[in-house]
């Protein structure tokens, strides 16, 4: 462990991490529920976050946070906050796993690696929460995996045929109808020509 931490340019609380962490589970106490607000603790201002932002040395009092996402979570939007986040997160996780095995590809390989990395830095990192950060962009990207193609084939498996015939669609007819007329229907001409050729051959 020493190696490791040394190797690495940390010490045994990971930086600061455990008084850090000391310091929230006070605040989780006094609002456990709906925690102090989404994104209200580390303002400019706050007696709380100003004395963290001194321990830490940061000069410039932003960009710092509880380096737990769980902590996090709980400071701000409490114990009610986590659990909608943690069920939803569970949900989806489970939903792209069950995609993956159902239909799998590499663009679901390339999704679940992402989360599996971005899940197992939750104990030492704030991940997916900040406001405008990629790994919040990541994860919910991730999440979104799950279900984006899904309903549009169901859409496609219950959507009527219109015709029985066989249309061949060209070039020449897309360009003839695509700005009246969004859907692809031939023109009269190549559809009276294709009859024809059905009934000759």
């Amino acid at each position: 462990m020493a190696t490791a931490l040394s190797d690495t340019g940390k010490d045994p609380t990971l930086t600061g991490r455990t008084y850090l962490w000391y310091r929230a589970a006070e605040l989780i106490r006094e609002k456990p529920v709906l925690g102090r607000g989404y994104f209200s603790f580390w303002l400019q201002g706050n007696i709380d976050a100003e004395g963290l932002w001194r321990y830490a040395g940061i000069a410039e009092r932003s960009g710092f946070n509880f380096h737990n996402t769980l902590v996090d979570l709980l400071v701000t939007v409490g114990w009610l906050g986590a659990v909608a986040l943690i069920v939803t997160v569970l949900i989806a996780a489970v939903a792209l796993v069950r995609r993956f095995v159902d239909r799998p590809s590499l663009a679901l390989v390339f999704w679940i690696s992402i989360l599996l990395y971005e899940l197992s830095r939750t104990p030492i990192e704030t991940l997916g929460i900040q406001p405008f950060y990629f790994s919040t962009t990541l994860v919910f990207g991730a999440l979104g995996a799950a279900f984006g193609r899904n309903l549009a084939r169901r859409k496609m498996a219950h959507r009527p045929i219109r015709s029985a015939v066989p249309v061949q669609v060209t070039l020449v007819d897309y360009a003839d109808r695509a700005w009246a007329n969004p859907r692809l229907a031939p023109a009269r001409g190549s559809l009276r020509l294709k009859r024809k050729q059905e009934a000759d051959g």
